[in-house]
């Protein structure tokens, strides 16, 4: 199990976010990220200009509607990615959110936490990840 301290994010509504620093891998190579680690988020967002640099497409499924951080609604495209958190991989798939929407990226339900157990303190203003000894698939 990994504990993390909140992020302070000075002129954000919240003073202190959890983000996780995650490596997002294509066919260019490899970057590491930081993405917020956002339970009430359905899908994990990335931002256009990461997967152009990365190499990666997006694919050819319909749009997705995602609600960024700030309540504004995008049409978001999909795209398929690589994730490493610690030492595990995953493919996922994500939305790609415009580059003039200053959104955050953001690791949400559809895979990251289908792949890790989180939890939240916001006392101590920390969280944790950590990979199930069995995945559930």
């Amino acid at each position: 199990m990994k504990r993390i301290n909140y992020t302070p994010q000075p002129g954000a509504a919240f003073a202190w976010l959890p983000i996780l620093t995650v490596t997002l891998r294509g066919p260019r190579g490899a970057q590491r990220f930081p993405m917020l680690v956002d339970s009430g988020s359905m899908e994990t967002t990335v931002p256009a200009f990461v997967l152009r640099t990365l190499g990666v497409e997006p694919n050819d499924e319909p749009p997705v509607r995602t609600v960024a951080f700030n309540g504004t609604a995008l049409d978001c495209r999909l795209a398929d990615l690589e994730i490493q958190v610690g030492e595990t991989r995953y493919r996922s798939r994500v939305a790609v959110i415009p580059d003039e929407s200053r959104a955050f990226a953001v690791l949400g339900h559809r895979d990251f936490f289908l792949n890790f157990y989180v939890g939240f303190d916001s006392q101590s203003r920390s969280f944790y990840v950590a990979e199930p000894k069995k995945r559930l698939n």
